[in-house]
């Protein structure tokens, strides 16, 4: 026999309101002093007998709903307990996958860290090494340019310094070249010539 949920409450209900009133019911006041002796004994048998009747009736008519009731609260928690108890692994395993993951990811940030730092070395030796080398060049082209203003300076002081001679020369020579002279320097130009 089965209960709906709807008769369930109502038995419960009545089982308890009577069990009350039999537990809270006062002995009749006695007419008779006669009575008044028998009469607190046949009121305790009467409750203990009302009190067994309404234990029967609920063990007899309610025995089957309540270990149904209890029977279904039990499964009930039971599946509750297995759902909880599936979702505590699920969700211990997604802890130890988030775990993991971010021991992983600790490591490769470390790992990305150390990357980092190399190839910030790296750049950093071959930005030092192609400065050098832009300084270095620097320095050459630099060193060359001096070298040729120099050399531009010493052709330009010998150049006014030939024409200063050329100049005195031409001033001086007329004046101090013999026609003698002359035939000398004619006859060793022609020398020269002869000998080539």
């Amino acid at each position: 026999m089965k209960f709906t949920t709807k008769v369930r409450p109502a038995v419960f209900f009545l089982v308890g309101a009577t069990v009350i009133l039999l537990l809270n019911a006062q002995p009749a006041l006695a007419v008779t002093d006669a009575a008044s002796r028998w009469r607190p004994t046949y009121d305790l048998v009467m409750k203990w007998l009302n009190f067994g009747i309404m234990v029967f009736v609920a063990i007899k008519f309610g025995k089957d709903p309540i270990r149904a009731f209890l029977h279904g609260r039990k499964e009930s928690l039971a599946e509750k307990i297995q759902s909880f108890e599936e979702k505590n692994q699920i969700l211990g395993a997604r802890i130890q996958e988030t775990q993991k993951a971010l021991e992983n990811s600790y490591a490769r940030f470390e790992q990305i860290k150390k990357k980092i730092i190399v190839e910030g070395e790296k750049k950093k030796k071959k930005i030092i090494d192609q400065a050098r080398q832009e300084s270095e060049m620097m320095f050459r082209q630099t060193k060359l340019q001096i070298q040729n203003q120099i050399l531009h300076a010493r052709q330009q002081l010998q150049s006014e310094l030939l024409e200063g001679a050329i100049d005195r020369a031409i001033e001086k020579l007329p004046r101090e070249i013999t026609l003698e002279d002359n035939r000398k320097l004619v006859n060793q130009y022609l020398d020269t010539l002869a000998a080539i």
